[in-house]
């Protein structure tokens, strides 16, 4: 029998990057996404805290329109150009979720 791995998804350090996104994940089930679109939403926006995260953020409040700009650049190269508009997209209702709740 050949062993099945599975591999953890690396998620921030940074306990309230981690509830943010679990609330925005909860958001999107509310609003009647689809699983595939709330798996990729999930991935993509914990990328994107990861990514403050190593920044030294620590508040989701602090990133500038540079720091989303400069977050796009580390994805060519392991995303296709229409995955990458899949991610611009997914940044976009993160952020404005982010925005809606004022949650920081």
């Amino acid at each position: 029998m050949e062993a099945v791995f599975f591999h953890k998804k690396k998620t921030p350090e940074n306990p309230a990057f981690v509830k943010l996104q679990e609330n925005y994940i909860g958001y999107l089930a509310n609003l009647g996404w689809k699983r595939n679109s709330i798996e990729s939403a999930d991935n993509h926006s914990r990328q994107f805290l990861l990514f403050i995260e190593g920044k030294g953020y620590r508040s989701v409040a602090d990133v500038k329109p540079i720091d989303v700009s400069s977050f796009f650049p580390q994805l060519i190269g392991r995303y296709q150009a229409t995955s990458i508009r899949t991610v611009a997209s997914v940044l976009r209702s993160f952020l404005s979720y982010v925005g809606k709740t004022g949650i920081s």
